[in-house]
């Protein structure tokens, strides 16, 4: 992502979120769906991002954890949302992102 290679880091975070969904890791698929929020954001899915950063949140405060922001070298994607969208537009995305189940958030990251 940060060497701008987008859609090979698309790919490969879809296919780590798939094993981490099988595996059954919260952490690592709440981690995940940051990830491709942010590569969403990146190339102008911004309602997608939105609910995926949304539904990523939603799942960190419900398991409990997430590594330290120190450890994660993430490129945080709601500077571009609050750019692209309307604050009434951010909210309500974030709204529907956080009431996304898992299974629900999954789907959304990776759908083409």
């Amino acid at each position: 992502m940060h060497l701008g290679q987008l859609d090979e880091a698309k790919s490969l975070a879809r296919e780590m979120l798939r094993d981490a969904a099988d595996a059954r890791d919260i952490t690592s698929v709440s981690a995940l769906l940051r990830d491709t929020a942010s590569l969403f954001a990146l190339t102008g899915d911004y309602e997608r991002a939105a609910k995926l950063v949304a539904a990523a949140q939603r799942i960190v405060d419900e398991s409990g954890g997430e590594p330290p922001p120190q450890l994660v070298n993430r490129v945080d994607p709601i500077p571009a949302l609050r750019e692209h969208l309307s604050p009434d537009e951010l909210t309500h995305l974030l709204a529907d992102g956080r009431a996304l189940n898992e299974d629900a958030a999954l789907e959304l990251a990776l759908r083409e």
